[in-house]
């Protein structure tokens, strides 16, 4: 029996060697010019794909005598072959492959040499698996480059002896360029799989990222970055000098250092100013290349000057009422011949400045409760005519103080309401207090009450006062929001307008203003009936 040493050394005076070398369709001179042909289809193969394709052709070009080459890959954990491509015009099947310690392939990868099997029906090693009852003949090559090992490189034909010295010479310096180009191959896959997830992680990113290198150009701007700076993605050519982005370059690190997280400004060409929390650091690969992280904290700047502002504020609308509670208190414990018609007057200021004080820290408790979901209302049938005279009765003192004249226009009959007394109560004191703010002595405020509707009340509070700018108008309710200071006697935490906004709209209301400048303004709220 022949064994497959012998059959790997091949021997052409057989009929069937001469039968074969008949049919080959280059001569010997050739071979060279082939090989070279083949050598450099491989290193110009597109992919992975295509470069296994043009091993499988090449390899039944130098060895016409085989009816079939096909390649073989480990798999991610090395522990099977499996079949990636075959000569056309063959197609591979759907294969989970074969174990990769078994089978001639098997040994040859185990051993890493090419082995000739004349006649595989008489080899020890040979694992049927899906070949067929034609299978005679298989010369199969290891693929490995230095100690790693890729898979192997085997062909197969349906006559016994079918490939010679010549062929096992050929295919060995096919398998070893193959494996070269494999493996360069699969090494431009990861890299080019590392790049993408590179890629794809910093597009997804919410923080901008910005790379600079050793020259100081940008060479990568992810998205976010370019959302932050106003920039279409598409527009920028990179790498390109930090001056050629609009607002970058104020966002930088000093070229001297990389110091640790800071605050920047920038002027974007839009003419929007922006305040970036920026964080820097060199690439270790690249002592002069600097990654650069950017995070929009202007609206936190925003925040935190109104937060500072709000606290200043708080602090001065507190003090103020005290002051004057603690003068009046004064005056009364000092002045022991007061007449009567001065102490009344020294106790309404001080009672109003009382109710102010305690207005102030109602409107923090409810602000502290609208920021944390916890602002509830709790419904009632109330007159609201009977409601709006009551608040007006108190507030004439204070307005008399004032020198202001507060009027009010309610129809005498009843008009139930199912609302919360309380709330509506706060946001008609607040509307009237922002009057006395903003009206000069000797002026006028009307409080209306209008039921003709039959399923919503209307309440107005109107003063002849200086009236509101329009550009300020749509900002009134907004909570903090200071108008105009030249419009105001006195200052307040920007909260009032803002509650009774959040007060009016939980009662299914809703509340506006209109004004004109020297005229007047008038502040309205509207509350549904609600099925009285």
């Amino acid at each position: 029996m022949a064994t497959d040493q012998n059959l790997a050394e091949g021997d052409t005076s057989s009929p069937i060697r001469q039968d074969i070398a008949d049919k080959r369709t280059f001569p010997r001179d050739d071979e060279r010019d082939i090989l070279l042909r083949i050598s450099r289809d491989l290193a110009s193969a597109q992919g992975r794909d295509e470069l296994l394709q043009t091993m499988t052709d090449a390899a039944l070009r130098i060895v016409p005598t085989a009816d079939k080459c096909v390649v073989h890959l480990l798999n991610d954990c090395g522990s099977r072959l499996v079949p990636v491509a075959c000569s056309q015009p063959t197609t591979l099947p759907p294969d989970p492959g074969m174990p990769a310690d078994v089978g001639i392939a098997g040994r040859s990868l185990r051993e890493r040499r090419l082995i000739n099997v004349g006649d595989v029906q008489r080899s020890p090693d040979f694992v049927p698996l899906s070949s067929g009852p034609e299978l005679r003949s298989l010369l199969v090559a290891p693929l490995h480059v230095g100690e790693e090992c890729l898979g192997t490189l085997s062909l197969s034909s349906s006559r016994q002896d079918a490939f010679c010295a010549a062929d096992c010479e050929h295919i060995q310096v096919l398998a070893a360029q193959a494996s070269v180009a494999i493996r360069q191959a699969q090494l431009l896959h990861e890299a080019n799989t590392q790049r993408e997830r590179s890629q794809a992680i910093v597009s997804s990113v919410s923080e901008g990222l910005a790379v600079l290198d050793g020259e100081g150009r940008v060479c990568l701007l992810n998205p976010a970055f370019c959302q932050m700076l106003d920039l279409a993605p598409q527009s920028l050519a990179l790498p390109c000098p930090t001056s050629e982005i609009p607002g970058l370059r104020e966002l930088l690190p000093s070229p001297e250092c990389i110091i640790g997280p800071f605050e920047a400004t920038a002027l974007l060409p839009s003419g929007r100013q922006i305040t970036v929390h920026v964080t820097a650091a060199r690439l270790q690969s690249e002592e002069r290349s600097v990654v650069i992280a950017a995070r929009d904290a202007t609206e936190e700047r925003r925040a935190a000057e109104a937060r500072a502002l709000f606290i200043s504020q708080v602090a001065h609308e507190l003090r103020t009422p005290l002051q004057h509670v603690l003068s009046f208190v004064s005056l009364l414990t000092d002045l022991n011949d007061l007449a009567d018609g001065e102490r009344e007057r020294f106790l309404n200021h001080i009672e109003h400045e009382t109710r102010r004080l305690g207005r102030l820290v109602n409107d923090l408790v409810i602000l502290s409760r609208i920021e944390t979901g916890q602002f509830t209302t709790w419904l009632e049938k109330v007159d609201i005519c009977a409601l709006v005279q009551s608040v007006a009765s108190r507030l004439h003192a204070y307005a008399r103080l004032l020198d202001l004249e507060l009027l009010v226009a309610c129809p005498e009959e009843p008009r139930m309401l199912i609302t919360d007394p309380a709330r509506v109560e706060q946001v008609l004191v607040n509307l009237v207090d922002n009057a006395f703010k903003h009206v000069p002595p000797g002026g006028e405020i009307y409080i209306r009450v209008d039921t003709s509707a039959a399923d919503a009340v209307l309440v107005e509070v109107q003063d002849n006062g200086p009236g509101i700018p329009a550009h300020e108008l749509p900002f009134l309710f907004d909570s903090f929001y200071q108008a105009s200071a030249s419009r105001n006697k006195r200052t307040g935490m920007g909260l009032g307008l803002y509650i009774s906004r959040q007060i009016v709209e939980a009662l299914g209301g809703s509340i506006w203003v209109q004004s004109e400048l020297g005229v007047g303004s008038t502040f309205a709220f509207r509350l549904p009936t609600l099925g009285e």
